[in-house]
């Protein structure tokens, strides 16, 4: 028989008394594995490495005289947090740009995004 009120049993396997958060078995090896040794998940570093190829293709298109090489050859020798701040700004950059070109309607968006092709080519 299962006791229940304030005076149960935590169940086994990881459960916690009195209200606390549980920490299922997902909580657990997040808490153990990459969480704890600094180093981050598969999915957010290839989302990370989309965006940078982005940047990089953006920025080597924009500045005249730069091929792909070059730019990511200089992103990769600032700091990290550095290179986070220049990939954020041109996304960032990137969306503002859509959200003005959205105000023209549908034609907006697709002179928008002419000029990113014409851009990044």
């Amino acid at each position: 028989m299962r006791q229940t009120g304030p005076r149960a049993k935590a169940p086994q396997g990881g459960g916690a008394p009195h209200g606390a958060p549980s920490r299922c078995g997902v909580c657990r090896r997040m808490l153990t594995s990459d969480a704890m040794n600094g180093s981050v998940p598969t999915p957010f570093r290839h989302l990370g490495l989309l965006c940078r190829t982005v940047a990089v293709t953006l920025l080597s298109g924009w500045l005249t005289g730069r091929d792909f090489a070059e730019v990511e050859r200089r992103l990769a020798a600032r700091p990290v947090p550095e290179q986070a701040t220049i990939v954020g700004a041109v996304l960032g950059a990137l969306f503002l740009l859509a959200l003005l070109f959205a105000q023209a309607g549908l034609v907006g968006l697709c002179l928008y995004g002419l000029a990113v092709v014409v851009v990044a080519r």
